[in-house]
């Protein structure tokens, strides 16, 4: 399931509509839709806006509900492999960084890794 699949699928399990939406992220109708029709791309920040509005953790969008597939994920590799699109936006998030905050970006990375592998 792709990450706009599964933002439709939450907002719609919340009963809440696009406009809805909108109206709690503060972003617009065509960029919840193109995201959700997987037209776009989102960034960090628009995940992050969108999993408070929906009161859920941003790392639901990159999880199956069907299988815990994070539990096979022990290294970088493994994350492209099972969450592709997940890695495109933090590539791309990353352009952005400074040497320290992509550090830090991937101690992060790091300790989810171990989390979900124990």
């Amino acid at each position: 399931m792709s990450i706009g699949e599964k933002v439709r699928k939450i907002r719609k399990e919340k009963g809440l509509s696009i406009m809805d939406l909108k109206e709690k992220t503060g972003l617009s109708k065509s960029t919840i839709s193109d995201l959700e029709n997987d037209k776009s791309s989102p960034t960090i920040d628009t995940l992050q806006k969108i999993a408070d509005a929906l009161d859920v953790d941003a790392r639901d969008f990159f999880e199956d509900n069907t299988e815990k597939q994070s539990a096979n994920i022990t290294n970088i590799d493994d994350l492209l492999e099972e969450f592709p699109e997940g890695v495109y936006v933090l590539r791309r998030a990353s352009k952005k960084l400074s040497p320290e905050a992509k550090k830090q970006m991937i101690r992060i990375m790091k300790a989810f890794l171990e989390e979900d592998g124990e």
